[in-house]
């Protein structure tokens, strides 16, 4: 009680110095009005007096960093802007991205299962009764695929089918990531719903594809881009699993301000999940249909699951030099 009570006397303040750091950051003020300035500085100084108290008081990481953050982002506009550079985008990818996953592993490993059981269950269903498969996807879908795997990928493609290609695969890929995800706001069965769907509909167009006798084509070909695809996919399902945990069970706090608290490090997954998409249909559209040795996009799909796990398990593991002086910004503030 004392921790909800905390919170609900203050995060309008929050939200409003939230706001006022916004417009500070946008640039798009040519001079910012007095009236304005003076009223950040003073909600900065009683967000400083409230960070201090949360921590004092044991009030939670989840508190803890919310206002951490505000007020970290609220020092930096007591200096001259920087002009923008790449560590942004280099602490994103080597801090940020890998550490908001292990944050939600609970969540990731649930949509895993969601998504890799259904595939799993409906490949040996389809395997051991291939009919099947016409009661899962459309039949004109399957005697396509099954056509085009005949194929085999000895010639390749052209360049311009290639980056055609590729732009439907975007396409595809990042609405099945964004149902995933957006639909967490239905209480977590959306997620749950797409996940499994996916998964079943993935098992069962691969088995039938096998089952004809074109294993060696289908798998050489989703070998390369399946690492990151199919985990960003999963990366998403977990978002929205978060998302409608939230929804759920906010803890001491509203709906609404729950989700305001806990947006950023879900934000951060979304965008993550979504570089790994343009990374799948990159390799999708140009390597994976290429004339390379079926050997040759075994050894490098393999490569890439690996260097994927490795990258969420290893990576951000230990905070960078700027990282641990921005911390230590923040505490002093």
């Amino acid at each position: 009680m004392r921790k909800r009570e905390f919170v609900s006397e203050r995060l309008e303040r929050w939200n409003r110095l939230d706001r006022l750091i916004a417009q500070l950051e946008s640039r798009r003020l040519k001079t910012v009005p007095t009236h304005m300035l003076d009223e950040f500085v003073q909600l900065y100084r009683i967000a400083c007096s409230d960070l201090a108290r949360a921590r004092s008081e044991e009030m939670g990481d989840d508190v803890e960093g919310y206002l951490n953050m505000i007020v970290a982002r609220g020092h930096k506009q007591f200096h001259p802007p920087r002009p923008p550079s790449s560590r942004v985008f280099r602490r994103f990818f080597n801090q940020r991205f890998p550490q908001a996953v292990r944050d939600i592993r609970y969540y990731v490993l649930a949509a895993a299962l969601c998504f890799f059981l259904p595939i799993c269950f409906a490949a040996v269903a389809v395997t051991l009764q291939p009919s099947l498969a016409y009661r899962i996807a459309p039949p004109e879908q399957l005697d396509m695929l099954t056509e085009a795997y005949a194929k085999g990928h000895h010639g390749g493609r052209g360049e311009g089918m290639d980056t055609l290609m590729m732009g439907y695969y975007i396409n595809n890929n990042i609405g099945i990531a964004f149902r995933c995800f957006a639909t967490g706001i239905f209480f977590g069965l959306g997620s749950i719903y797409f996940l499994l769907i996916n998964g079943v509909l993935g098992g069962a167009i691969g088995a039938f594809i096998c089952s004809a006798g074109y294993t060696q084509s289908f798998l050489s070909f989703v070998v390369g881009h399946g690492a990151f695809e199919l985990t960003a996919i999963v990366l998403s399902g977990a978002t929205g699993l978060r998302l409608g945990f939230l929804l759920v069970n906010p803890g001491p706090y509203r709906r609404l301000d729950a989700l305001k608290i806990h947006a950023s490090p879900m934000i951060t997954v979304v965008l993550g999940a979504a570089a790994m998409l343009f990374i799948a249909a990159l390799i999708e559209g140009f390597w994976s249909p290429s004339g390379a040795e079926p050997l040759i996009k075994f050894i490098i799909g393999g490569a890439l699951w690996v260097l994927v796990i490795a990258y969420f398990c290893l990576v951000g593991r230990q905070p960078t030099a700027g990282d641990q002086t921005g911390h230590r910004e923040g505490r002093r503030g």
